[in-house]
């Protein structure tokens, strides 16, 4: 059985089959350092998901992330990134006889090619699976946020 994480919230946009959705405040949000959750202007906490339900803008939704999601996103976001910086000190250093510093230059470029491939290729466009998706559209409560 595979953990899970609900949240709930409003569709701000919808497009392409992704959604941002405004999350309705928790505690838990307070204390969360989600790889998919960011604050946008107003201070809401904002969720990029999978809208394969097709959810439109003002509705009221049901997300859920799954824990191997979070360990995906993790591993592709901030574990290889290292392996990659670690790496190619070390060969720029060994094999290519560069000084510490180039090498370590050298290493933050090839790091940031490894990011900037990451974000060409997308986490989010071919490989829909570590994102949050949305379930359900449930009955609005009292106040949309603005």
């Amino acid at each position: 059985m595979s953990e899970e994480i609900h949240e709930q919230g409003f569709v701000l946009k919808s497009e392409n089959g992704i959604a941002e959705i405004a999350l309705t405040n928790s505690e838990a949000c307070d204390s969360c350092d989600s790889l998919f959750c960011s604050a946008n202007s107003k201070g809401q906490n904002i969720l990029i998901a999978n809208n394969e339900i097709n959810a439109k803008p003002g509705d009221y939704v049901k997300v859920v992330v799954t824990g191997s999601a979070l360990v995906k996103a993790t591993i592709l976001l901030y574990v290889v990134p290292m392996i990659v910086l670690v790496l190619s000190v070390v060969i720029f250093y060994s094999v290519f006889k560069y000084s510490e510093l180039v090498s370590f230059a050298a290493s933050l470029v090839t790091t940031a090619a490894y990011y900037l491939i990451l974000l060409s290729t997308g986490i989010r466009k071919k490989d829909k699976k570590p994102m949050p998706t949305i379930v359900s559209i449930k009955d609005h409560p009292a106040s949309i946020p603005q």
